[in-house]
């Protein structure tokens, strides 16, 4: 993610054990470790951020595996990041909106908005706070235009 140096609450986040050789790796290409981030400042107010939270997903999320330059790496599925991003926008606050809005414009023809559908309704059934989940679920999908989901 790009960053501004201000903490952003919708940050995207991996997840994985961080060996001894990524941690070298890391370094090597120029990025500083302070505490789970990995920050790497190509201006004084600019750089990029990887924050690696823990080393496992949620129960229930799912990762697949994409190809990044001729090798593997496992990312938590779009649904579930999408899932993650509208979960947040229940808050009711603009950041989480826009980020919830914008990974869905950016996504929208990859993501199976049923799944998507199927698990805030069962989100929802699971946590009273999430009673407003399916709303913004569906005024994401028509600000994106997504019809049918």
């Amino acid at each position: 993610m790009v960053y501004t140096k201000e903490h952003r609450p919708t940050d995207i986040d991996m997840v994985g054990p961080i060996t001894p050789r990524d941690e070298r790796v890391l370094a090597e290409a120029g990025f500083a470790r302070e505490g789970r981030y990995w920050t790497y400042d190509w201006s004084d107010t600019e750089g990029f951020m990887v924050e690696v939270p823990g080393s496992a997903l949620w129960e229930g999320e799912t990762a697949v595996e994409i190809n990044v330059g001729g090798h593997p790496l496992g990312v938590v599925s779009l649904e579930d990041l999408v899932l993650d991003r509208l979960t947040q926008a229940t808050d009711g606050t603009q950041v989480t909106w826009d980020d919830a809005l914008s990974l869905s414009v950016a996504t929208w023809d990859r993501v199976d908005w049923d799944k998507v559908r199927s698990r805030c309704m069962s989100k929802r059934s699971e946590d009273l706070r999430l009673q407003d989940l399916l709303e913004v679920l569906d005024n994401v999908l028509a600000a994106v235009g997504v019809t049918g989901a």
